[in-house]
């Protein structure tokens, strides 16, 4: 992996894409493929929250400050573990941090965090 694949997996990870069922379909096979590695991988990636930012981090970061379903939150923590939910971005946030400060966040995302990540992550 190298910073070119960069765009490829927001663009994966972006619900406003015109075609969300093959995009997501395509993540979670490159998730499936790449295994550890990639979901584990660190990226610099820009998020509209209040101004426009740019964040270094993992997958799972990026998933919990966009609108992406259970089902990819689920895998990435599946293939990486309590290690990815434990993770923290450039700005010291892990997963469930970022998770909670979106109004679209769902309950069972949330709920998933925690009990992947436990105490420790709270």
């Amino acid at each position: 992996l190298d910073d070119n694949d960069n765009d490829l997996r927001i663009i994966l990870l972006d619900r406003g894409g015109r075609d969300y069922k093959r995009a997501k379909a395509l993540l979670l096979k490159l998730i499936k493929l790449g295994g550890r590695e990639f979901v584990m991988h660190r990226f610099s990636f820009d998020v509209y929250y209040y101004t426009r930012n740019t964040f270094c981090g993992t997958l799972l970061h990026a998933a919990c400050l966009m609108k992406v379903s259970i089902d990819v939150v689920s895998l990435l923590i599946k293939v990486g573990g309590k290690a990815l939910s434990m993770e923290k971005d450039n700005e010291s946030k892990n997963s469930l941090h970022l998770a909670v400060l979106q109004d679209f966040t769902s309950l069972e995302i949330v709920s998933l965090l925690i009990e992947v990540g436990g105490r420790e992550l709270v």
